[in-house]
Order: structure tokens, then C-alpha cells, then sequence
């Protein structure tokens, strides 16, 4: 390697890459393949060309098809990718009047994860997040909706996939405070077969706006 940015071989060459996401966005019928261009480009190019993929996403207009861009790049792709249906470890759905529980939960898929997220703050219902809390699942953890069981042990390390926004970026964006600090400076380089693991109550100390269930 050089230092220059490039994608595999398959795309030629960053130009190439950039040219054709950018025709699909610019066309209004096509976020699926929008999509789909995403998921092989988060394989198959360096950290900088997806960062400027990132980019052409932020800035594109809204679709036809009511798929709206979204403040957050990697949101955007989330939403793409699971109108697709490869958001594949998804939980199950809340439902009105009752606690949602969330235990021992080992993270899985970021953009599932990104997705029940956004599902349980729109429904607004009490969240309580129990037992472990560990990789992905640490995301709701700062859920406005959700408090942390007195008992809970939260986990932290890095992501298997590192590409630009995709992995620990992803997992950063959600965390607040002292936690992030040390997520930024520390947690997200344990490796992902290993975990540094804390307690609700010193989780609170990092990060003063979470709360402990009663």
C-alpha cells in the first residue's frame, strides 16, 4: 500500500466507486440499490472511501419512494439496509402497557441494534436493561426511556467490522460523558473476543444523565 486510498480490484478504483454511488443517489427510485452499492463498498474499500461515501449520503436529497435522509449518516444506511431486510437479529417489538426487558443481551448486529434503538425511543414505553448488557447493547443504554438494573453488568470492546462510521464509531456516537471518554480513549480497542465489564452503579458515575430502576 501506498497511503492512497483504494478499493479492491472488483471496483477498480476509488473514482469508479464514487461516480456510480453517486449516479444511483442522483436517480429517485433506487435506494435499494443505493443500498446494496453500500454493502459492498463497507467490504471492499478502505476507511477513507467510505468516510467519503458517508458524505455523498449526507448530503443526497430526500428519495420518492419517502425514505428520508437521515441527520446521521451511518442512521441513513441503517434504514436502507434494513428496508432491505438485512437488519437480521432484530428484538422482538414492544408492547403498549407493559415493561420492555432487555437481559442478558450479547449485542449482536450493530444496525439491528441501531434499529430496535430507535424503535423502543419512538414508543417511549419504560425499558429496563437487566443482567448483561454487553457489546452492541450497550447503545441502549442511554435510551431517554430506559434505566439500568441495580445488578446489571455493562460490557465494552471493539466491533468485529471497523470501516470509517461502521463499528466502534457507530457504538460512540451513542454514549455520553465519562463513559464515551473512556469507550473513545480505552474500551474500544479491547479486542473483540475479550470485554471490560463494569457495574450499573459505576456506569452512573461516568455518565450522571443514566438512571437505576427502582
Amino acid at each position: 500500500m501506498n497511503g492512497t486510498a483504494q478499493c479492491r480490484p472488483a471496483f477498480q478504483s476509488k473514482a469508479f466507486v464514487m461516480s456510480l454511488f453517486n449516479r444511483v443517489l442522483t436517480r429517485t427510485n433506487l435506494v435499494r440499490i443505493a443500498a446494496l452499492t453500500c454493502v459492498a463498498v463497507l467490504s471492499a474499500c478502505s476507511p477513507e472511501d467510505v468516510a467519503a461515501l458517508n458524505t455523498q449520503v449526507a448530503a443526497s436529497p430526500e428519495q420518492s419512494s419517502g425514505v428520508a435522509r437521515r441527520g446521521q449518516t451511518s442512521g441513513a444506511l441503517t434504514g436502507m439496509l434494513c428496508d432491505l431486510g438485512l437488519c437480521t437479529d432484530r428484538r422482538p417489538a414492544p408492547r403498549d402497557g407493559e415493561v420492555y426487558v432487555i437481559a442478558r443481551d450479547g449485542g449482536g448486529q450493530i444496525i439491528s441494534a441501531e434499529a430496535d434503538r430507535e424503535m423502543l425511543r419512538q414508543w417511549g414505553g419504560p425499558v429496563e436493561i437487566r443482567g448483561s448488557c454487553r457489546s452492541a447493547c450497550v447503545i441502549f443504554t442511554t435510551l431517554p426511556n430506559a434505566c439500568l438494573g441495580p445488578k446489571l453488568r455493562i460490557g465494552f470492546h471493539s466491533s468485529n467490522v471497523n470501516r470509517g462510521f461502521v463499528g466502534n464509531e457507530q457504538i460512540a456516537k451513542y454514549l455520553r460523558g465519562g463513559i464515551k471518554e473512556r469507550f473513545v480513549k480505552e474500551w474500544q480497542f479491547v479486542p473483540n473476543d475479550d470485554l471490560v465489564s463494569i457495574r450499573a452503579r459505576e456506569y452512573v458515575k461516568l455518565d450522571p444523565q443514566a438512571r437505576i430502576c427502582r
